[in-house]
Formats: structure tokens, C-alpha cells, sequence
């Protein structure tokens, strides 16, 4: 079963993508992590870890929800992001 979206790994790949270059604060910190020096396995890493850390703030508390947005997260294609983006 073929599950691409518009071009993308996956719909969750294609959403955070166009949440991160369509909202001009998330598009500065993306704009950040991918001129930074290194590979793009390594900015991938770091975006990931920053919007973790931001989602984190933002879900107080533990629980399904919170479980759920994890598992979304681990679905999405950082490096394409990335690759993208540069």
C-alpha cells in the first residue's frame, strides 16, 4: 500500500512541513536548524528534539493525548523535512 502524501513520506511528514513554513515563527526556527553546520541527519535530530521539547511545554500532562502526539512525531520524516528546507 502506497503511503505517500502530495509528494511527501507520509501526510504527518507533509503537515509538520507545512506547519514549520507557513507560520513565520516555527518557519525562523527551522530556518535556524537547517543553516546550521553539520549534516542533515544531525539537524533532523535537532529539529526533532526542539519541537519535542515545544510540544512538551505545551501538553502538561501525561496520558493518551500526550502518548498519541508522541507517536505521531516518531512517524514524521525529520531528514526529508530537512533536505527540503535547505
Amino acid at each position: 500500500m502506497d503511503t505517500t502524501y502530495n509528494g511527501w513520506t507520509n501526510r504527518e511528514t507533509w503537515t509538520m512541513n507545512l506547519w514549520l513554513t507557513n507560520d513565520t515563527a516555527y518557519y525562523d526556527l527551522l530556518e535556524d536548524i537547517v543553516h546550521r553546520p553539520g549534516t542533515n541527519e544531525a539537524r533532523a535530530v535537532s529539529l526533532e528534539r526542539l519541537l519535542r521539547d515545544m510540544m512538551e511545554d505545551e501538553v502538561q500532562a501525561s496520558g493518551m493525548w500526550s502518548d498519541a502526539l508522541l507517536m505521531v512525531l516518531t512517524s514524521i520524516n525529520w531528514v526529508e523535512i530537512v533536505d527540503n528546507n535547505r
